[in-house]
């Protein structure tokens, strides 16, 4: 037979409390980081459309550009919006590397 733990009362209902607070910002956290997600998908689609149909580009140099194009403003918005952080060149150059892969797979 294993021994039992139990909290006491206080500190499991301060335990509950902080835990609800951190997983509101944490969903709150996970629908911006939806949406910002979907802003960025829609935008570069809409640019590789622009490049693709009116411009005539090839679609490979379409798909190209866009990722040039829009992997800045793509990084700004999920660090403003999503993670409120500061800008830091290793998180950049981590998004970039991760961006890219998703860009290699993609095409």
């Amino acid at each position: 037979m294993s021994p039992s733990f139990e909290l006491p009362a206080v500190l499991s209902a301060a335990g509950k409390v902080g835990l609800g607070r951190r997983a509101t910002n944490e969903s709150s956290r996970f629908v911006r980081f939806l949406l910002v997600g979907a802003g960025n998908a829609g935008a570069g689609y809409l640019i590789f459309l622009l490049l693709l149909l009116v411009l005539e580009m090839n679609y490979l140099v379409a798909n190209l550009l866009t990722f040039c194009v829009w992997v800045l403003p793509g990084f700004h918005l999920q660090r403003t919006l999503v993670f409120r952080a500061e800008s830091a060149i290793p998180t950049l150059l981590r998004y970039i590397v991760t961006q890219s892969g998703g860009f290699g797979t993609g095409t």
